[in-house]
């Protein structure tokens, strides 16, 4: 799994740029913020990749924040891309290492955890 996406790879994922920190700093090393909206959902992710910390936010205009879920010690980020989904894979430094969130940006936007190795593949 690779520790961080190359920025290319992020931006087709959400399909934008980030906001971010400060544009004279690498994305590495600095606070990204993505957002996208699919089907009435917003998707919010912010990262620090350096600090090895994500954000995920899933909101929607009527009910307003539906989830919000932050790590502070990640792994890896993979993007994934089979037939009919997208999105990130998140790998978690937790007291299980097969523990994975699968975060999917389309078709629709969904966010799954499990610890079946065989989820990440």
């Amino acid at each position: 799994m690779n520790p961080f996406p190359e920025d290319y790879e992020l931006i087709a994922l959400f399909e934008s740029e980030p906001i971010v920190l400060d544009n004279e700093i690498p994305w590495y090393y600095n606070y990204l913020l993505f957002k996208l909206i699919r089907d009435g959902i917003i998707l919010g992710l912010s990262m620090e990749p350096a600090c090895n910390r994500i954000n995920i936010r899933m909101s929607n205009e009527r009910q307003g924040t539906l989830i919000e879920i932050g790590y502070e010690s990640i792994r890896g980020i993979e993007i994934y891309k089979d037939s009919f989904t997208e999105g990130l894979l998140i790998l978690l430094d937790d007291d299980d290492p097969n523990v994975t969130l699968r975060l999917e940006t389309k078709p629709n936007i969904r966010l799954i955890s499990t610890g079946d190795m065989n989820f990440r593949m």
